[in-house]
């Protein structure tokens, strides 16, 4: 439900560039694709190879039915080292891992762990990654659970950061105090 929540909360140019970090199969990548068919391009990214081949395939087959979509593509790539010229892209969308490293119960699965805790890309590496991924004036838009906000806001202030807009969703994840949408602005000149 978060990912949804995520794609009809992004906001994109005409002709944005657009990378997801962390596409897993690639929901959002594909929906924005849809959504946003003017966008220039939309790179989804994953560090579980076999996720980005599954987006790769779904990605094929929606345009095989006839589905209008922005140019598409996924590769297996590590957020932490972004195969990309810094400034390459205009927006970065993520639902990072919800968790960090012993905040909950590991999953057995190691493809779900990866996807849910931090033991793979953590909120500093995150927002580095986007600030360095990211032209001028560009925007992140990630989702996290509510509890985990000030955590966010203090380290996207840390990386230069602004807040643009936020919207908490109260309806999924109750346990945890629900969701927190938010979109990040790094300034237009540096």
């Amino acid at each position: 439900m978060e990912t949804q929540r995520l794609a009809d909360f992004s906001r994109l140019e005409s002709g944005a560039r657009v990378l997801e970090i962390g596409c897993g199969t690639g929901y959002i990548a594909l929906w924005l694709a849809w959504r946003f068919p003017q966008a220039c391009s939309i790179t989804g990214i994953d560090l579980q190879p076999q996720l980005a081949a599954r987006a790769e395939t779904a990605g094929r087959e929606l345009i095989r039915r006839g589905v209008a979509l922005a140019p598409i593509a996924f590769l297996c790539a590590d957020a932490r080292r972004l195969p990309f010229q810094p400034g390459a892209f205009d927006a970065v969308v993520c639902n990072p891992p919800f968790f960090a490293p012993g905040a909950s119960r590991p999953s057995p699965d190691p493809a779900r762990r990866q996807a849910r805790q931090s033991d793979a890309l953590d909120l500093v590496d995150l927002f580095d990654s986007a600030w360095l991924a990211l032209a001028a004036g560009g925007s992140l838009t990630m989702v996290l659970p509510h509890f985990r906000q000030h955590e966010a806001a203090a380290l996207a202030h840390r990386a230069g950061f602004a807040i643009e807009e936020e919207r908490r969703d109260e309806e999924i994840r109750k346990r945890s105090g629900g969701i927190r949408l938010t979109r990040f602005r790094k300034p237009a000149l540096l």
